[in-house]
């Protein structure tokens, strides 16, 4: 089912919820990118996947997921249900979602560390976009442990989230102990000499076919200026 490109209001996720839920659904990939979903819309069919056995792939690109509801949240604690608690909510039920694009929302640290929780106990969960959002190094730091744990997670990318030095070398040391990650996405972020320096020794000792992508990131210290081109790993 695509529904993208069409402005989903609260009504239309209701419905959607109810679809999700019902016996009649046979749904396998849900396509809702760039639908101007935000936290209350995306929390009311979220919690409908947490008993869906159908849908493995679900498209949540572009939207408007975050944001200030996420602030709010971090001020008020577990009174405040955002988008991405509820999926992180959901994947700590759901067996089915193998697949989940967030990317190009308005995730910030808090919901980088809902989803570290649903990572670390998760066993089906294999592909996850989050790139484009407003991780920062404090969410990298949240998923890096989470990882450590998890032994089902093919795919990740934080592309431009702005991970910084910090972060980036918490993810290189749950690299070297992930086996099962395939692909880790880490372009366009200022992960910094020293992230830089890490990222490619962690490279160097890593056992079989795996990527490591670090095209536009910034390898240089904020004293020094920045390398001419890219380096991709």
């Amino acid at each position: 089912l695509d529904l993208s490109d069409n402005d989903l209001d609260a009504d239309s996720a209701h419905a959607l919820a109810a679809f999700i839920a019902s016996r009649a659904c046979r749904i396998e990939v849900l396509r809702l990118a760039h639908a101007d979903l935000d936290d209350d819309e995306t929390a009311v069919f979220a919690d409908r996947l947490e008993g869906n056995r159908t849908v493995h792939t679900i498209d949540l690109s572009r939207n408007i997921i975050g944001g200030a509801r996420e602030y709010r949240a971090a001020r008020e604690g577990a009174r405040a249900l955002t988008g991405a608690r509820a999926i992180a909510d959901a994947l700590l039920v759901n067996a089915t979602l193998t697949r989940i694009d967030l990317s190009w929302n308005q995730l910030g640290a808090d919901a980088a560390r809902a989803l570290a929780r649903a990572l670390a106990v998760s066993r089906t969960v294999k592909w996850l976009s989050l790139a484009y959002n407003a991780l920062g190094g404090e969410g990298a730091g949240a998923l890096g442990p989470a990882l450590m744990s998890n032994d089902a997670l093919e795919h990740l990318d934080v592309a431009g989230c702005n991970v910084g030095e910090l972060g980036a070398v918490v993810l290189a040391s749950a690299l070297r102990v992930n086996t099962r990650l395939a692909r880790l996405g880490l372009s366009a972020n200022p992960i910094g000499a020293r992230g830089g320096r890490v990222l490619l020794r962690t490279l160097q000792v890593l056992e079989g076919n795996r990527e490591l992508r670090l095209d536009g990131c910034s390898f240089a210290s904020p004293s020094r200026p920045a390398p001419r081109g890219r380096l991709r790993a």
